[in-house]
């Protein structure tokens, strides 16, 4: 017999919505496509700027849908869209960056079972995580952007006074750090698999 909650996601007409940024796994249906569409709030939007060192984020939307491919291995496939404003680094003027990307992502409970005979595998490909309890799309989100925006925004045609236009490494402050978010995420995905 289906259950009520089964027989709403079945028909593919009840997505998921509003401003949970959670997704609970055991509450998606294992028989069909769960699709999801986030507009967020305000709130969340001020807070994913702060994490992504932008001024605003506006037209954004996190849509797709998560589809069970095993009792252990679900996939998301979706698209972001969001229009990111940042500081230019020189002059410190509005720099717009229009973020228009695909999302794929397979969460597997075993990570083991693509990488046979490693104890503590590291995934080469990118778009495999570990299944727990929920699917966060907040932090899909924010490692989206993360990776798609530029690290020294300028506006066009800025320079320095003498009139020379720095090369991206030229804008890191002295003695910073010159890791790419992408690293970032790796050392801290490395972390988390000690």
């Amino acid at each position: 017999m289906t259950s009520s909650k089964q027989a709403g996601n079945s028909a593919g007409t009840h997505p998921v919505t509003g401003s949970c940024q959670c997704l609970r796994v055991a509450d998606l249906s294992a028989v069909s496509p769960n699709p999801f569409d986030l507009p967020p709030a305000d709130e969340v939007l001020a807070r994913l700027a702060q994490d992504v060192a932008a001024s605003s984020i506006s037209r954004f939307r996190f849509c797709g849908d998560i589809t069970a491919r095993s009792g252990s291995e679900w996939w998301l496939s979706g698209r972001i869209g969001a229009s990111v404003v940042q500081q230019c680094v020189i002059s410190l003027q509005d720099v717009r960056t229009r973020i228009d990307v695909t999302v794929e992502r397979r969460f597997l409970a075993d990570i083991g079972q693509v990488y046979p005979g490693i104890e503590c595998p590291v995934p080469e490909d990118d778009t495999i995580e570990v299944l727990t309890r929920e699917i966060d799309l907040y932090s899909i989100a924010r490692e989206v952007l993360l990776l798609e925006l530029p690290v020294y925004p300028r506006k066009a045609g800025a320079g320095l006074p003498d009139g020379t236009v720095p090369q991206s490494d030229d804008l890191a402050p002295e003695g910073a750090p010159t890791e790419r978010p992408f690293a970032i995420l790796s050392d801290f995905r490395d972390r988390l698999v000690r």
